[in-house]
C-alpha cells in the first residue's frame, strides 16, 4: 500500500514539474521588432540571438534583454513573448556625429588622448561608457604629468537622432618634481638612490626629458627598481613602504620614497637535490658555485647565475 502511495506521489510530482514547465516557456512563432529606425529587423534579431520555433522560458527572454543591451545601440529594450509572438521593442542610443576636444593646442597630444578611445565618432552613445572614458582620460593626463586635470562634457543634440560631444580640457600645469628624498633605515646616500630611478628633478636644461614632471606609473616603476637594488645588494626584505608627493608651491613637488632597508641577508649552506634519474657527476660545477657562495651578500644576480647554470646542465641531461 504504501509503496503504491509513493509511485502516485512520484507520478504527481513529475506532473507537476511538467505543467510547469510548460507554463513558464512558450514557442516563438512570430518576432515582432518595433521602434527600430536606423537598425533593421535581421539586425536585431542577429543581436537577441533568436529564431523562429525557438522554445523560450523567463530566463531565456532575461538573456535576449541582455544581448540586445550589451550591443550598447539601444537605451531602453522590452521584451515580451505573449500567445507565440515575441514582442521586443526598443529605443535605440543616438550616434555620436562628432567629438570637439576644446582647450588643447597639441594636435600630437589629442592623437595620444584619442588612441585606445572608448568612444569614437559614429558610434552609439552610451552615458556609462562616456564617464569610462572621462576617468581614462584624466587617468591618462595625470600619467604624463598634468596632477589637476579638469574635463566638462557638453551633450548638444542634432537632429535625425544624433550627438555632438564637447570635451571642454582645463589641463593646468604639469607637476614639475623639483626634489627628491629618501627617508627611512635607507643605508644608501640620496645621491646614489637618484641614480637608480628614473624620475629625475625639474631642471629647466632637462627640457627634453618628460621624466622630470609627475608621473604615476614612473614613479611605481622607480618602486620596483629601488627593491630590485636593495635586494641586489643583499637586503632581500626591504619594503619601499610609501612614495608621495609633498606640494612645495604652485606646480612644484617634492617626491618622496620611504624606505625600509631591514638587515642584511647572507647565502648558508646551499645544497642541490636531484631526481634519482639524474647523474650527479654532471653537476660538480654547481656544488662548487655553492661552496663559493656561502657568507656571500645575497643578491638577485647571483640567483639567476645559479637558474642560469642549472637550467644549462639539466638541458644537456
Amino acid at each position: 500500500m504504501y509503496q503504491k502511495i509513493y509511485i502516485n506521489f512520484i507520478i504527481l510530482i513529475t506532473f507537476f514539474f511538467i505543467n510547469t514547465y510548460s507554463v513558464r516557456s512558450e514557442i516563438v512563432n512570430k518576432i515582432e521588432i518595433i521602434g527600430n529606425e536606423r537598425i533593421s529587423d535581421d539586425t536585431v534579431k542577429l543581436f537577441s540571438q533568436v529564431s523562429l520555433d525557438d522554445d523560450l522560458s523567463k530566463d531565456d527572454l532575461n538573456t535576449i534583454l541582455k544581448n540586445l543591451y550589451e550591443t550598447n545601440f539601444f537605451k531602453n529594450v522590452v521584451v515580451e513573448l505573449k500567445n507565440n509572438i515575441l514582442s521586443i521593442k526598443i529605443l535605440e542610443n543616438p550616434i555620436i556625429e562628432s567629438i570637439n576636444y576644446n582647450g588643447i593646442k597639441s594636435n600630437k597630444l589629442i592623437d595620444q588622448l584619442k588612441e585606445d578611445a572608448l568612444v569614437k565618432s559614429r558610434s552609439s552613445y552610451n552615458e556609462f561608457i562616456l564617464i569610462e572614458e572621462k576617468n581614462r582620460l584624466i587617468s591618462l593626463l595625470k600619467e604624463i604629468g598634468y596632477y589637476n586635470p579638469e574635463i566638462d562634457i557638453i551633450l548638444n543634440e542634432e537632429d535625425d537622432n544624433l550627438v555632438t560631444l564637447n570635451l571642454n580640457f582645463d589641463l593646468g600645469n604639469k607637476g614639475k618634481i623639483k626634489k627628491i628624498t629618501f627617508i627611512g633605515d635607507k643605508i644608501f646616500k640620496d645621491k646614489k638612490l637618484r641614480r637608480i630611478i628614473a624620475s629625475t628633478e625639474y631642471k629647466y636644461w632637462k627640457f627634453l626629458s618628460g621624466r622630470k614632471f609627475l608621473n604615476e606609473q614612473l614613479v611605481e616603476f622607480d618602486k620596483r627598481l629601488l627593491t630590485n637594488f636593495y635586494k641586489n645588494n643583499g637586503f632581500y626584505n626591504v619594503k619601499v613602504n610609501t612614495s608621495f608627493a609633498k606640494l612645495l608651491n604652485k606646480d612644484e613637488f617634492e617626491l618622496i620614497f620611504n624606505i625600509d632597508a631591514k638587515s642584511k641577508v647572507f647565502f648558508g649552506e646551499l645544497t642541490l637535490s636531484l631526481p634519482s634519474d639524474f647523474d650527479s657527476n654532471n653537476f660538480q660545477s654547481i656544488n662548487k658555485l655553492f661552496l663559493k657562495l656561502k657568507g656571500e651578500t645575497y643578491s638577485l644576480n647571483l640567483i639567476d647565475k645559479i637558474l642560469d647554470e642549472i637550467d644549462t646542465i639539466t638541458t644537456l641531461e
